[in-house]
């Protein structure tokens, strides 16, 4: 799924809390969560928190630094870049 924004310290987030509230129970539900955003979305939080980190099983994303990435990593998350 998609995220408007995301935190390496708070994890995804979206301004919408409906929206929220729908991607926590597809959360629920999915037998692995993988997360997708571009590198606009890094390093930002918006109202609604919907995946802390530890909810997260894969990050695909078109850029990240390598302390965020390493962050990641060391959280368990695997972490792909697309290029």
């Amino acid at each position: 799924m998609a995220c408007n924004s995301f935190s390496v310290e708070k994890g995804a987030s979206t301004p919408n809390i409906i929206q929220a509230e729908t991607k926590k129970l597809m959360m629920s539900i999915a037998a692995k969560v993988i997360l997708l955003y571009d590198a606009s979305k890094m390093g930002r939080t918006s109202f609604a928190l919907f995946a802390p980190l530890h909810a997260i099983e894969t990050i695909v994303t078109d850029a990240i630094g390598a302390e965020d990435r390493a962050h990641l990593e060391e959280s368990g998350i695997e972490v792909l870049t697309a290029d």
